[in-house]
């Protein structure tokens, strides 16, 4: 099946998907509103991720990566080959890491890169890339885990999960790989937890509201809390870390490839022709962005919790939060 579904990513991150609303206040202000930055218009944009408050990059397709060092005023352009890249990990505000056939590390805030692995170590589709610093890191490879220990010069194999192909860490150990698989007649997720930094994996996919529905996208506020949708359109909430897991929503509106929460009532949705926002954990949605050509797939925010940015075709959308009590 590895092959079915590394086909099966790599065409989840071509599709292109597409994202208004307003707070109760004493004294509203006026309602925030997405900004668009048009890129390179054929560059399919898959994958954003900021490491602080003014560095972040973004990849997509024909080699496309952006790099902001102001917090997304302005976008550096920058090219590597031809390929779609599919995704992004940014380990400080010079180096970051991009890869889907092989992957790169690029140095001086994107100005140099280095090849430190390609196909014939990994296969046809990298599909996670996790950093814990410039030595130590891990990737999967449509739910084949490596890990490095000499910055990406060698890699070792650590076990195979399945259909679960994206990672994602919420801590310097803990961290979570998901996914599952669908077709026409079924579907089913998976979910594994390491906590010793992907060395090995507790596999939590025995509970049906995990088992029941392939998991599109995961995203956790903490260690401790997390939201998940599935391709029936389902939102669970977890409060233990994924031990246990209730739902939200039986319908939220339409499917989420990627989602975001400043607070753990506030979060917003990639889904079709636009952003979904919540303002109760997940129980009801509402569209903050809609557009019949808005064609994202990626979502991001800064670490105070003040912008918000999300990435598709040919372009880039900023949204700039009112201050949150939140943690970063």
């Amino acid at each position: 099946m590895k092959p079915y579904v590394a086909f099966l990513f790599l065409v989840f991150l071509l599709v292109q998907f597409t994202g208004c609303d307003n707070d109760e206040n004493t004294n509203p202000e006026p309602v925030p509103q997405w900004e668009r930055f048009q890129v390179f218009p054929y560059a399919s944009l898959s994958s954003v991720e900021f490491y602080s408050n003014d560095f972040g990059v973004a990849c997509g397709c024909w080699g496309a990566i952006f790099v902001t060092k102001n917090g997304g005023l302005t976008w550096e352009t920058h090219k590597k080959g031809e390929a779609c890249l599919a995704n992004v990990f940014v380990l400080n505000d010079n180096t970051f890491f991009i890869g889907i056939n092989s992957i790169y590390k690029f140095s001086n805030g994107g100005s140099s890169f280095t090849e430190l692995a390609g196909e014939d170590v990994f296969g046809p589709s990298l599909t996670g890339i996790h950093f814990f610093d410039s030595d130590n890191g891990l990737v999967s490879t449509c739910g084949y885990i490596y890990k490095t220990t000499d910055g990406g010069r060698n890699w070792y194999y650590i076990c195979d999960l399945g259909s679960a192909i994206r990672l994602q860490f919420v801590s310097d150990s803990i961290g979570y790989s998901y996914g599952g698989y669908t077709n026409d007649d079924f579907s089913y997720g998976e979910l594994y937890k390491t906590e010793n930094q992907g060395n090995s994996w507790q596999n939590l996919s025995e509970r049906p509201e995990i088992a029941d529905f392939e998991i599109i996208t995961m995203y956790f506020l903490n260690k401790d809390t997390a939201y998940m949708t599935n391709c029936n359109r389902e939102l669970y909430y977890t409060w233990n870390g994924g031990s246990t897991w209730t739902m939200r929503s039986d319908s939220v509106p339409t499917h989420l490839y990627d989602m975001v929460f400043v607070s753990e009532n506030e979060g917003y949705g990639i889904g079709y022709y636009g952003i979904l926002k919540t303002t109760n954990g997940g129980i009801t949605w509402s569209w903050d962005y809609k557009h019949e050509n808005a064609d994202l797939i990626s979502i991001a925010k800064t670490p105070d919790n003040k912008k918000l940015i999300a990435v598709g075709r040919g372009v880039i959308m900023i949204k700039k939060l009112r201050n949150l009590d939140t943690a970063s």
